[in-house]
């Protein structure tokens, strides 16, 4: 570990309430230790996202809050409902409709929600994890025109692009194609199936009849995540540690791709987990399609 690294999480750790730019120091010093430490073994970083730089301190000018719009009230309203429970395929149709409405009203986004041909029954059946525990699962709306630039466009307005998600030649590349249809994936915010490697998550999705969880899918039920409960799957709080998702439904230089959220919205990516690995606080998450 470099000092410059031990100085700056020093500094990090003391600190009762880092702001923004100590985040981004301290992890422009944990990826330069990271090449470091790693560097024999080609796991360097892809990306790691460096919040927007705070100003200057000024003056700040109070602004009104911006009234809501209809599409905003249509989504708590749908919020509202789809928490209150118990899910239907059309309350779980409302809510995406909904919340793509709201979320593609600055871009002009406009995406027809199909309704979900999941049954009440499947889609309240809950997934499992490794260890045969149940797991809450999430239905979401994959559109084949979501693309990462587009997600990026979307969803990463504060801070810098998401590296080589906000590309339009992204190569990021996902091992199967849901062709625009409804798929349900692990949505605990602590991603599940921790402690295994890459051939022990794929043997354990295969036993299941899962697929493996994709980046695209990911950031959509992860912002659907922080609509229905606060929270981004994954979530880096100031005062804890966070859980990684491993992806490998989206693969990147042939690796499976890691993604979590920082508490204020910036999304992590990368690929440095040789498929060996196993960690306490890295998980997989998976995706269910609906059952012929």
């Amino acid at each position: 570990m470099s000092r410059d690294f031990e100085r700056t999480l020093g500094r990090f750790i003391a600190d009762p309430n880092p702001g923004k730019a100590a985040l981004a120091r301290t992890g422009i010093e944990w990826s330069k230790n990271w090449r470091q430490a790693f560097g024999e073994l080609s796991l360097e970083p892809v990306a790691h996202i460096t919040p927007a730089q705070p100003q200057v301190n000024k003056a700040k000018e109070v602004k009104p809050e911006a009234a809501e719009t209809e599409a905003q009230k249509i989504l708590k309203q749908a919020v509202g409902e789809y928490t209150k429970g118990p899910l239907s395929p059309k309350i779980v149709t409302r809510f995406w409709q909904a919340k793509f409405n709201a979320d593609g009203e600055e871009t002009g986004l406009q995406l027809q929600v199909p309704e979900c041909d999941w049954s009440a029954t499947d889609i309240a059946r809950p997934m499992v994890d490794r260890l045969g525990n149940e797991v809450e699962g999430m239905m979401v709306y994959v559109p084949r025109e979501m693309t990462l630039p587009l997600l990026d466009k979307l969803y990463n307005k504060d801070s810098l692009p998401w590296w080589f998600t906000a590309r339009e030649d992204t190569s990021v590349i996902d091992s199967y194609d849901t062709l625009g249809g409804w798929v349900k994936m692990h949505a605990v915010i602590d991603a599940p199936n921790r402690n295994i490697n890459q051939a022990q998550a794929e043997a354990f999705a295969q036993e299941q009849g899962y697929l493996g969880g994709r980046l695209r899918t990911y950031i959509l039920a992860s912002q659907a995540s922080r609509d229905l409960t606060g929270k981004f799957f994954d979530q880096w709080d100031k005062d804890k540690s966070h859980t990684t998702s491993g992806l490998f439904g989206s693969l990147h230089n042939e690796l499976a791709v890691d993604a979590y959220y920082f508490y204020f919205g910036s999304l992590s990516v990368s690929d440095c987990r040789a498929p060996e690995m196993a960690f306490r606080q890295y998980g997989w998450r998976f995706e269910e399609v609906k059952k012929a």
